[in-house]
């Protein structure tokens, strides 16, 4: 009777770690999340209507060549592992050094939360139409190519209800994953290494 409770014990621990797959970051990768978070990003959103300021994105001294900072690279580099944990910080409300400028704060820039900044990440490193909206190149502006209820803005905590929408969204990200809608995609323009 021992072995049998034994080996049903064993199966039911091989279930419950089956049924969460790659759902839970490893904790190394969180150390990848708390660089990113302390990290000197000089990224400079704002809602001037082109509105494309990425963190995946830096421009270089040779306008051919972009690249991006270490601790975004060492996210991408985890390949498809990093879309659980980028997911798992979308609503997280910790303060970044990158900017935001507009609306309200145009004229005095705010601090960019971390869940905005795992968001942009993803929004980059992701292919699948359930999120991003093909053939958009005539419209610019914040959001612009991306499904709006998978979205949402850098200056999210500082409109009503910003903190649900956060979790709304990080909600609906991680049933798209579930589903296998999403796929990791390097982004083209950072060349590896």
């Amino acid at each position: 009777m021992k072995t049998t409770t034994r080996f049903g014990f064993i199966l039911l621990l091989i279930g419950i770690f089956a049924a969460t797959g790659n759902a839970a970051p490893a904790r190394g990768n969180e150390d990848l999340i708390t660089a990113l978070l302390n990290a000197s990003l000089t990224t400079f959103y704002s809602d001037d209507g082109a509105a494309d300021a990425t963190v995946t994105a830096l421009a270089t001294s040779d306008p051919s060549h972009q690249t991006t900072s270490k601790e975004v690279r060492a996210i991408l580099d985890l390949g498809p592992r990093c879309i659980p944990l980028l997911i798992a910080h979308l609503d997280d409300r910790r303060l970044t050094k990158a900017r935001f400028s507009g609306g309200a704060f145009r004229n005095a820039p705010i601090q960019v939360p971390l869940g905005h900044i795992c968001l942009d990440i993803l929004l980059h490193a992701t292919k699948g139409r359930t999120i991003h909206i093909e053939n958009r190149w005539w419209d610019d502006g914040l959001g612009v190519g991306f499904q709006p209820k998978f979205y949402f803005r850098p200056d999210v905590l500082f409109g009503h209800g910003g903190v649900a929408r956060m979790r709304r969204v990080k909600a609906r990200w991680q049933r798209a994953y579930k589903a296998k809608k999403i796929s990791f995609e390097y982004p083209a323009w950072l060349k590896r290494g």
